[in-house]
């Protein structure tokens, strides 16, 4: 948004740091003050439009390493958005809602407790204890309608609410059938954002607060965590999602390395007291496994399979070089789930995007549009009268026939994606990446999908690619593969040629 779009982050602010204590902990009962980055995540999350009064965030991701107080910062933006002035008004002050309801909830109880217990005790041992009734599981507005209430998602599904926000705490826990508690919710947030009050839609708010989990096993996070990441590259624009995630900008770091790991200390842990220099002599001390250590300290996803390129190496090839003798071109197809890729090579070794198609992550019912990967083919074959369409012919036969015999046998060519095929055009991009043979445009979408793919040992030095978790896509990275293993063949390589479709 622009930075001239009015705000209710200052009262937000000023409200916090006027009613709520600290909770459990040495700062039990002194007055709430919040660190720059939360401030800088309430200013923009409370952004609305001037004229229809309408708060833009609706949902929240928050990512960041343990110890930076995450979860009592969540459950302040929860007492706020229950009894402060969260609705905004003309006059830029705001107003309180109508009828608050706000679940604040974990994937277990011990967890939901935590968060519940941080709220209740900011709220009980402050100014606002005469204001709520306090139970163990439910804090009750006094003198009008309103509640916060604690969910633990291990007890089941949360039907028949209207939430107007939702707090989900250690989102990487959310695992299983937990994960249906999460849609419950979200969903009936969405019936209540269709509620209209004095003229205009609710606004609803849903925080996401976690440190990195399991690329195996967080489904849910990793889901929000690489929808943030198409949002921070542009790839998508959707002004309802603020993705606040703090970690390395070295991903692969060398924790043997004192300065950078102090660096990237800093980079995951924003706050002012994070403990730096104790965290990384613990490291260097050897007392914590390095797999913790990069998960709850650096906020790293942490996987077991190696990742397919060393860091850096792919930013490093990135080039402006033209693209009007591209020959070859490679198609990888799939049906809803996976993405749909066409990327083409020159035949000196600069791979660029045609055309991606991806499942945009809340359209569950989405599938390739298949009328427009037509209609792109038509347009690569019109554009580059030269050029050859190699294919991974496993879900689109069909259409590969036709436009063998649309424009000719020559030109559109099955190359099935096998070991026998893949394994030495795997190598093969590996080495021209970290050799510096290869170059491409940039492109985010290619960018994240080489970033999302990891080896998969056949024994030896034989490898092919699979994808960190099954959210994760990797197709661009398939297809480039292709294209860079045929627009590069030659004869004397000994490799599998494409076949005909007839």
């Amino acid at each position: 948004m622009s930075d001239r779009c009015p705000s209710l982050g200052p009262q937000a602010v000023a409200w916090m740091e006027a009613n709520l204590v600290h909770g459990e902990g040495e700062l039990l009962g002194r007055p709430y003050r919040l660190e720059r980055w939360m401030k800088a995540t309430l200013y923009r999350g409370y952004e609305y439009d001037a004229v229809s009064l309408r708060r833009f965030v609706e949902r929240i991701v928050i990512g960041v390493g343990k110890g930076n107080a995450k979860t009592e910062f969540a459950a302040a933006i929860g007492a706020f958005e229950a009894a402060g002035p969260s609705v905004p008004t003309a006059d830029g002050r705001g107003k309180l809602r109508d009828s608050p309801n706000v679940p604040v909830a974990a994937a277990s109880r011990d967890q939901a407790n935590m968060c519940f217990g941080a709220l209740a005790a900011m709220i009980t041992e402050g100014p606002l204890s005469p204001f709520f009734d306090v139970q163990q599981f439910e804090i009750k507005l006094k003198g009008r309608r309103g509640k916060l209430y604690r969910i633990a998602a291990e007890a089941g599904s949360q039907d028949g609410t209207l939430p107007t926000a939702f707090i989900a705490d250690e989102v990487h826990e959310w695992t299983g059938n937990k994960k249906r508690v999460h849609t419950v919710v979200t969903n009936s947030l969405r019936k209540r954002r269709g509620v209209s009050t004095g003229g205009a839609p609710t606004t609803t708010l849903e925080v996401n607060i976690s440190t990195a989990g399991d690329p195996a096993n967080a489904e849910l996070l990793l889901g929000m965590y690489e929808y943030g990441l198409r949002v921070k590259s542009g790839e998508i624009v959707d002004s309802s999602f603020l993705f606040v995630w703090f970690e390395p900008s070295d991903k692969d770091l060398d924790l043997s390395d004192p300065v950078a790991l102090r660096v990237a200390l800093r980079e995951a842990n924003p706050s002012s007291w994070a403990p730096i220099e104790d965290l990384a002599l613990a490291w260097e001390r050897g007392t914590i496994p390095e797999h913790v250590f990069r998960r709850y300290h650096l906020n790293q996803w942490v996987s077991d399979s190696a990742a397919f390129l060393p860091h850096g190496a792919w930013d490093a090839c990135v080039s402006d070089q033209a693209t009007e003798d591209a020959l070859v071109f490679a198609f990888d197809g799939s049906f809803s789930r996976d993405a749909t890729a066409i990327y083409g090579c020159t035949p000196d070794g600069h791979v660029f995007r045609w055309r991606v198609w991806e499942r945009p992550p809340t359209d569950k019912e989405w599938k390739v549009p298949r009328s427009e990967v037509d209609v792109a083919v038509a347009e690569l074959m019109h554009e580059y009268p030269d050029a050859v369409l190699h294919c991974d012919p496993a879900k689109w036969p069909s259409e590969q026939e036709e436009w063998a015999g649309k424009y000719g046998a020559e030109r559109v060519l099955a190359f099935p994606q096998s070991n026998e095929r893949m394994v030495p055009a795997t190598a093969k991009f590996y080495a021209a990446v970290v050799e510096g043979e290869l170059s491409h445009d940039g492109d985010p979408t290619l960018a994240r999908h080489v970033g999302n793919a990891v080896t998969k040992q056949l024994g030896g030095e034989r490898f092919t690619l699979r994808k960190k978790s099954k959210e994760l896509k990797i197709d661009a990275c398939i297809a480039a593969v292709m294209a860079y293993d045929r627009a590069t063949a030659t004869v004397e390589e000994g490799q599998v040629p494409s076949i005909s479709f007839w």
